[in-house]
């Protein structure tokens, strides 16, 4: 059994402290990339909507009207960005659906927004509780949110990132025709195992640096 110095103890709880407050204190974090879709790096498929060999739909409840669709309609349209020619996923007027991601939650999820709208609404809520709401060209920064169905500006690819809060889900909402979006990606939260790796490997580092600085010393005593 490793044992610590009380210098790499004490780093050991101070990062553990950082650590608690960071998920106490922090919010959640939105990017968009504009002209882009497809899974990012890091994230798995979660929901893809596609019926064929491999499709998945994910764990979702609905309210109103919310389901998959083809193509463009008249009351949807498919993200310009990411996958084209399968099923997407569209909340109508009124409607929402919410998106599960089990007991642990996500660390950060993603999806392909298509023809952003000023009454689109994504409601995240934590793992242990509170909630986070992005709106309207919150969704696709700077906007605008104008419901154009093909550039870039309000088709992308959007990523929120929990910043040390596991995202247990997202409800997404709709006060006007449509709120559309596609392949879904989740990156999950990082097993408590892990979490102790990292506060150990700075506890580790800690004491070396403690111990080069005596090495460092003593030489330089012999020295004079």
């Amino acid at each position: 059994m490793t044992k610590l110095s009380s210098f790499a103890r004490a780093t050991a709880v101070g990062a553990a402290l950082v650590l608690s407050a960071g998920v106490a204190n922090a919010a959640a974090t939105l990017t968009f990339a504009g002209g882009t879709g497809g899974l990012t790096a890091g994230q798995t498929n979660y929901a893809n909507f596609n019926t064929g060999p491999g499709g998945t739909f994910g764990s979702y409840v609905t309210s109103g009207t919310a389901g998959l669709y083809t193509g463009t309609t008249s009351i949807a349209a498919q993200p310009a960005f990411g996958d084209q020619g399968d099923q997407y996923f569209a909340v109508i007027g009124g409607g929402s659906a919410t998106f599960s991601f089990g007991a642990a939650g996500a660390s950060q999820f993603g999806f392909d927004l298509g023809s952003a709208d000023d009454f689109n609404d994504l409601l995240i809520t934590f793992v242990g509780g509170g909630t986070q709401l992005f709106s309207g060209a919150g969704l696709n920064p700077p906007g605008p949110a104008s419901g154009n169905q093909n550039i870039a500006a309000t088709n992308g690819r959007v990523t929120i990132f929990g910043n040390g809060q596991a995202i247990a889900s997202a409800k997404f909402a709709s006060r006007g025709n449509s709120f559309e979006f596609d392949n879904i990606g989740v990156t999950a939260v990082p097993e408590p195992a892990t979490w102790a790796m990292l506060i150990l490997g700075f506890g580790v580092m800690g004491g070396a640096l403690r111990r080069k600085s005596r090495v460092a010393f003593g030489t330089r005593a012999a020295l004079v």
